[in-house]
């Protein structure tokens, strides 16, 4: 167990605190490191399109988000595709350079 963990912290984004329970270090960098990148977002998003209303600000980081995941996810299908279509392609390998009764 983690000494310290399970902790209570707070994240600020938009001005706005929110109290979060975290069950290690690793979980709290992550979760810092999530509001940092949401809030730099929300600010970008702020000063390019001078978007008041920040329902539409976090619409558009979640879109962003949104889209991101779903693009690495379609590339984490297609490698394991790859991975797979290798793995037989070396299976096939082997077996045809083993002798008969081998496996």
């Amino acid at each position: 167990m983690n000494p310290g963990y399970p902790a209570q912290i707070e994240i600020t984004i938009l001005n706005r605190k929110f109290p979060v329970k975290v069950k290690s270090l690793e979980e709290e960098t992550s979760l810092r490191e999530s509001a940092i990148w949401l809030e730099q977002a929300l600010q970008h998003y702020k000063k390019q399109f001078f978007v008041r209303d920040e329902v539409y600000l976090v619409l558009m980081c979640f879109l962003e988000f949104a889209t991101e995941r779903n693009q690495l996810q379609k590339e984490n299908e297609e490698l394991t595709t790859n991975s797979l279509q290798d793995w037989n392609t070396i299976e096939k390998l082997l077996d045809s350079a083993l002798p008969a009764g081998i496996s």
